[in-house]
């Protein structure tokens, strides 16, 4: 059973879900320890948020089903950028290479929120 209110799911087990646009950044520009905008290094694992619509700050942690063998990614960094008006919240998540975050592309994805701040 499901109900959806606003973009947010939640199920019996309350997991909320979130849909997001997701995109991906990397080094040369954002290499690994770079200082993220929380003051901790940019890392596997690190995302950058920008979530207007659900109220998601930082140091909240998420979960992408089916996506990174469910690894939990912590928002530690902001986008640099005012995003398009958007319906969705925004995630930029951090991977090690240009290629990677150029392959990952711009996508619409589901986020379990693990825990808010």
């Amino acid at each position: 059973l499901t109900s959806s209110l606003s973009g947010i799911e939640k199920t019996k087990k309350e997991k909320q879900l979130i849909r997001v646009e997701a995109t991906a950044y990397s080094p040369p520009r954002f290499p690994s320890g770079k200082q993220t905008f929380s003051g901790k290094p940019v890392k596997r694992g690190v995302i950058a948020i920008h979530f207007q619509n659900n109220n998601l700050t930082l140091g909240s942690k998420v979960r992408f089903p089916g996506l990174f063998n469910n690894q939990v990614f912590c928002a530690l960094d902001t986008l640099k950028h005012k995003p398009k008006k958007s319906p969705l919240d925004r995630v930029d998540i951090w991977v090690p290479s240009h290629y990677q975050a150029v392959q990952w592309g711009r996508k619409v994805i589901m986020a379990e929120v693990v825990s808010q701040n």
